[in-house]
């Protein structure tokens, strides 16, 4: 099922990657946030994060000619911007 340019692949690279780097960027949070009562990192800027690290992981898959799987990571991203978008910045 996931051959290596596969649009369903690179979907799936892709939020786990952005999945990842949020996930990360919250355990991270966590301690920070019982030291210093001030840090807090927002929701917005997890998100943001982990979709700006699907730039590096798209770069790699179109320097490889894996045009499928870099769509897949650009659907994925844009989706994300847009719900970004509309959530944090919407009316």
């Amino acid at each position: 099922m996931f051959k290596k340019d596969n649009f369903f692949f690179g979907f799936t690279v892709a939020l786990l990657v952005t999945l990842g780097i949020a996930g990360l960027l919250y355990l991270v949070q966590i301690p920070l946030k019982m030291i210093f009562k001030w840090f807090i990192i927002s929701k917005g800027t997890m998100i943001t994060t982990g979709l700006s690290a699907n730039i590096i992981v798209i770069n790699y898959y179109l320097n490889r000619k894996a045009n499928r799987t870099a769509k897949g990571i650009m659907v994925l991203f844009l989706l994300g911007a847009a719900y970004v978008v509309i959530t944090f910045f919407g009316n």
